[in-house]
């Protein structure tokens, strides 16, 4: 069912909308909550903070924007909030080893701990847009989106963490 379909019948007060869109995202939120902390505990818990959080201030949304965008901001806030909460640094963790569509390939690794290491020196703001373009499978407009910043600059973040990875050997 389409999401605009479904925010409409979520804010006419339709429950069995708001399980249908949970079901639809709650993996992939789930996933981005994950790389993000580092912790599958910790990203169930911000991944149904996103939902709750993201119901509640559905009245904000826009259609201008794509919604699956839209979410990923309210976990990106969410995931912001615990860290400051909890003053941890995060770590990433991925399941995908690919990065597609430049013709970079990441050898298939045996062990997240592998991934995490490959990635630990790369900032943070590189770390996220791999994330979002490469496992989460977003657009640069799209990540725009999610970050709050012009879509060229989620492309330039993209670009120098690639950059990094290729001159450090990891890619």
């Amino acid at each position: 069912m389409v999401d605009e379909l479904l925010i409409k019948r979520i804010r006419a007060g339709d429950e069995d909308a708001s399980e249908i869109l949970v079901r639809k995202y709650y993996l992939q939120i789930m996933r981005f909550c994950r790389w993000q902390c580092g912790n599958t505990d910790l990203a169930e818990d911000l991944a149904q903070e996103t939902f709750l959080k993201a119901f509640k201030s559905l009245n904000q949304y826009r259609k201008k924007g794509h919604f699956k965008a839209w979410l990923y901001s309210v976990a990106k806030s969410v995931c912001i909030d615990e860290f400051r909460k909890r003053r941890i640094e995060s770590e990433t963790a991925c399941d995908i080893y690919e990065l597609g569509s430049d013709s970079l390939e990441i050898k298939r690794l045996e062990d997240d701990d592998e991934i995490r290491h490959m990635m630990a020196n790369l900032p943070e703001d590189q770390k996220e847009a791999l994330l979002l373009h490469y496992i989460e499978g977003f657009s640069y407009r799209q990540m725009g989106e999610i970050l709050n910043i012009p879509y060229r600059t989620a492309q330039s973040r993209v670009n120098l963490a690639i950059k990094t990875l290729r001159e450090k050997g990891k890619i």
